[in-house]
């Protein structure tokens, strides 16, 4: 994408996010869940007219895995009650 009329830099981001649910008892049920995500930028070193950035030369790379768990008890058909924990 282009930030200015000086700068463009080369951006991507991919994610994957998958969640499974255990019925422990009836109204129980425990869903665990992750989420993995990829982020490359880079910014190359020259610009068009020749004007230094503040992130230019930057080529950088993260990924990682974030969880999520959640504990569910349907009391009854009109109540729900659930606790969760979520990065």
């Amino acid at each position: 994408f282009n930030n200015n009329a000086r700068t463009v830099s080369d951006t991507k981001q991919s994610a994957v996010f998958g969640e499974l649910s255990w019925d422990i008892l009836d109204p129980l049920t425990l869903t665990v869940g992750a989420r993995y995500f990829n982020f490359d930028m880079s910014v190359p070193v020259a610009t068009d007219f020749g004007v230094p950035t503040a992130q230019q030369g930057v080529n950088e790379s993260i990924d990682d895995l974030t969880y999520k768990v959640n504990l569910s008890y349907q009391i009854n058909d009109q109540y729900f009650l659930y606790g969760q924990w979520s990065q």
